[in-house]
C-alpha cells in the first residue's frame, strides 16, 4: 500500500512537472510571439519613419532646388531691367510670357480632354518667343551679375594648346542657393570670357546661325567620350539631336528692315500674315530634341530621356560694356566694381552714361513644361526632362582687331545625380583639380575640359570654311 501510495504521489508530481513545463512553454511561446509583434511593429514604424524622412529630404532638395532657380533668375533680370537693358516692351512681354505660362497649361488640359489642336504654328511661335525673350533677359543680366556680385568666384586660365596660343581665359562661378558648397548646391551658374579668338568675328557669327547637327553631334560625343573616360560615368549608349519641323519657319537670322519674319504653315501651304506689332515682337528662332539613351543597370530597361530645346540668334544687340571687361581688366574688374556700379547709371555720380557694345547673341533654353508638349507631344517610353537650363553666347570684335572674336559664354546648370542628362551631372560639375595653367591653381575641371573641346573646335574652323 505503501509503494502503491508513493507511486501515485510520483506520477502526480510528473504530471504537475509536466503541466507547470507546457505552461511554461506556451507563456515563453506567447511571450516571444509578442516580441516578435513589437519588433515588427517597431521596425515597421521605423520603416515609416525613414520613409517619411527621405520624403522630406527629396521635398527639401526640390525646394532648395527651386529656390536656385528663382534666385538666379531673379537675380539676372534684376541687373538686366537695373541697368538699361530692358524696356517697357520687353517688360511686357516677360509679364505676358508667365502670364501664358499659366494659361497655356489649362489650355492644354483642355486640348487633351477634347482631342481638338489648339494651337496654330503662329500660337506656337509665340509661345515659344516668350520664352526666348525671358532667357535672353536673363543670359544679358548675368553678364552683368557675375561682374558686380562677390559671391561669383574668378579663375584665369591660359590653355597649353597651339590652336588657344594667345588666348586668355577667364572663368567666374557661382553655387546656389547663396551660401552653399559644391557639396550640396543645387544649381551652377557659370560665365567663361575668351580674349583673342583667333577668328573673325563675322565667321563666328555664321558658324553660330548655321551650325549643323551633325557637326554639334559630333562635338557632344567628344565632350561625352571625355567625360565618361575621366569622370568614369554611367555610359550613354546613343543621343540624338534633331531640328523639328514646327510648322513654321522664319526667314532669315537678323533683324535687319529687309529680312522681315514670315510665318509659313507648311501643312497647309497657306501663309499666315503678320501685323507688324507681331512681327516687332516676334524673335527668328528654331527647336531642337536633345534625346539620350544610357546604358541599363542589371535587370533595368534602357533609360531614354529628352528635352525639347529653343535657340536663337540675333545680331546688334545693344548692352553696357561694363558687363563685359576688357582682356587686362577682367581678373580685377570686381575690385572697381562699386565705383564702376555708380558711374554707370544709378545718379550717385552725376550723368555720365554707360558706354555701349553691339553685340551677337546667341541663346539656347528648355522649353518649359507647359509649352514643351504643345510645341512636340512626347514619345511612348521616353522621359521628357523638366529642369531650367539657359544658356548665351555673347560675341564681339577681338581687342586685337575684326580678325579676332572675344567671347562671353554663361550657363546655369541644375546639379543633379542619377537618371539625368550627362551635362547636368553634379560629379563632372563640381569636380576640381589642380592646373598649372590656372591663378588660382585649383579650378573646375569643367574649365580645362571645356578648353581642350573648344581648341579641337576652333582648329577645324580655321582648316576649314565649311564646319
Amino acid at each position: 500500500t505503501s509503494s502503491h501510495y508513493f507511486n501515485n504521489n510520483v506520477m502526480e508530481s510528473s504530471h504537475q512537472t509536466l503541466e507547470t513545463s507546457d505552461t511554461e512553454t506556451i507563456r515563453k511561446a506567447r511571450a516571444a510571439a509578442a516580441c516578435r509583434k513589437t519588433r515588427l511593429k517597431r521596425k515597421n514604424e521605423q520603416l515609416e519613419l525613414d520613409a517619411r524622412n527621405e520624403e522630406l529630404l527629396r521635398e527639401q532638395e526640390k525646394f532648395r532646388a527651386e529656390i536656385a532657380t528663382l534666385q538666379s533668375e531673379i537675380q539676372h533680370l534684376k541687373k538686366y531691367s537695373q541697368y538699361g537693358g530692358i524696356d517697357l516692351k520687353t517688360q511686357n512681354l516677360l509679364l505676358r510670357a508667365e502670364v501664358k505660362r499659366h494659361k497655356t497649361f489649362v489650355n492644354h488640359i483642355k486640348c487633351m480632354i477634347s482631342n481638338i489642336p489648339q494651337y496654330t504654328s503662329l500660337e506656337k511661335l509665340k509661345l515659344a518667343n516668350e520664352g526666348i525673350e525671358s532667357t535672353i533677359g536673363q543670359v544679358i543680366g548675368m553678364c552683368y551679375t557675375s561682374v558686380l556680385d562677390r559671391s561669383w568666384q574668378i579663375v584665369e586660365y591660359k590653355p597649353n594648346v597651339k590652336q588657344m596660343e594667345g588666348v586668355k581665359i577667364v572663368c567666374r562661378y557661382q553655387f546656389l542657393p547663396e551660401g552653399s558648397t559644391p557639396e550640396n548646391a543645387t544649381r551652377l551658374n557659370f560665365r567663361t570670357d575668351v580674349y583673342n579668338m583667333p577668328i573673325a568675328c563675322d565667321k563666328m557669327k555664321g558658324v553660330c546661325s548655321n551650325l549643323d547637327p551633325k557637326v554639334e553631334k559630333e562635338y557632344r560625343q567628344k565632350y561625352m567620350d571625355l567625360v565618361e573616360g575621366e569622370m568614369e560615368m554611367q555610359s550613354i549608349i546613343d543621343f540624338e539631336l534633331d531640328k523639328l519641323d514646327m510648322d513654321f519657319r522664319v526667314l532669315g537670322l537678323s533683324e535687319s528692315s529687309e529680312q522681315k519674319p514670315d510665318v509659313v504653315s507648311l501643312s497647309s501651304n497657306e501663309n499666315i500674315p503678320l501685323t507688324d506689332a507681331e512681327r516687332s515682337s516676334l524673335r527668328p528662332l528654331k527647336v531642337y530634341r536633345y534625346r539620350e539613351t544610357r546604358k541599363p543597370l542589371v535587370g533595368e530597361p534602357h533609360q531614354a530621356m529628352e528635352k525639347i530645346e529653343l535657340r536663337s540668334c540675333i545680331d546688334k544687340i545693344s548692352v553696357n560694356a561694363f558687363g563685359f571687361p576688357r582682356s587686362k581688366d577682367a581678373k580685377n574688374f570686381l575690385a572697381n566694381s562699386k565705383s564702376k556700379q555708380h558711374s554707370f547709371g544709378n545718379g550717385e555720380t552725376g550723368n555720365r552714361s554707360p558706354e555701349k557694345l553691339e553685340v551677337f547673341l546667341a541663346v539656347t533654353s528648355e522649353a518649359s513644361h507647359e509649352v514643351g508638349p504643345i510645341l512636340k507631344p512626347t514619345d511612348t517610353g521616353v522621359v521628357r526632362f523638366q529642369e531650367s537650363f539657359i544658356e548665351g553666347h555673347v560675341f564681339r570684335e577681338g581687342e586685337k582687331g575684326p580678325e579676332f572674336t572675344d567671347t562671353t559664354e554663361v550657363k546655369s546648370f541644375p546639379l543633379l545625380t542619377g537618371n539625368c542628362f550627362c551635362e547636368y551631372d553634379r560629379k563632372i560639375l563640381t569636380a576640381f583639380e589642380n592646373s598649372p595653367n590656372a591663378t588660382p591653381t585649383r579650378i573646375p575641371s569643367k574649365i580645362r575640359i571645356d578648353s581642350e573641346i573648344m581648341a579641337d573646335f576652333v582648329g577645324c574652323l580655321l582648316a576649314t570654311t565649311n564646319i
